[in-house]
């Protein structure tokens, strides 16, 4: 399909991040695919939690994500 990326496991990536009542507004969230499925990529991303970073895991679809090459702190990337 055109305008699929090729992932897999450790790739840098930027998850469009819509929240609820946004107004289509859209968030790039600095991420790491953990593993790619038929219709989803699980995805390791920070969180912010009382103040402190947090890292959880998400399940998004394909065309929500674009590559990075800047790395992320908050990922562990030296």
């Amino acid at each position: 399909m055109p305008g699929q990326l090729n992932l897999v496991p450790g790739t840098r990536v930027y998850w469009g991040y819509r929240p609820r009542g946004g107004h289509g507004r859209e968030i790039p969230v600095a991420a790491v695919v953990v593993s790619v499925g038929c219709s989803t990529v699980l995805i390791e991303c920070s969180q912010r939690i009382l103040g402190k970073s947090k890292r959880v895991r998400r399940r998004v679809k394909q065309n929500r994500l674009s590559l990075r090459k800047a790395r992320c702190f908050q990922l562990g990337e030296l």
